[in-house]
């Protein structure tokens, strides 16, 4: 498992242009700042089976595969602090 800082919010992708000073672009909990918004795969392995799950709802409800927007919905409505406080917890 490894982890990386992300390039935006938007993407969620490897930001490939920052030097993480070893030589590739792997973010190590404990030597890189907190500060910084990473990605991991632990974290995408979760949230792949999420969205599989998800997907396999909006099939059954509705005959068809959820659209981006409704997915984006799902976890908005889902990470919302006012339903979740503790998310905002450590900022």
């Amino acid at each position: 498992m490894g982890w990386w800082k992300i390039d935006s919010v938007e993407n969620g992708g490897i930001d490939w242009r920052w030097d993480s000073g070893s030589n590739n672009v792997s973010a190590v909990p404990g030597k890189h700042p907190v500060e910084l918004e990473y990605g991991g795969d632990g974290p995408a392995d979760v949230m792949s089976k999420a969205v599989d799950k998800i997907w396999e709802q909006y099939k059954k409800a509705w005959g068809r595969s959820p659209t981006r927007n409704e997915l984006q919905a799902c976890f908005n409505f889902v990470a919302n602090p006012a339903f979740s406080p503790t998310l905002l917890e450590d900022e």
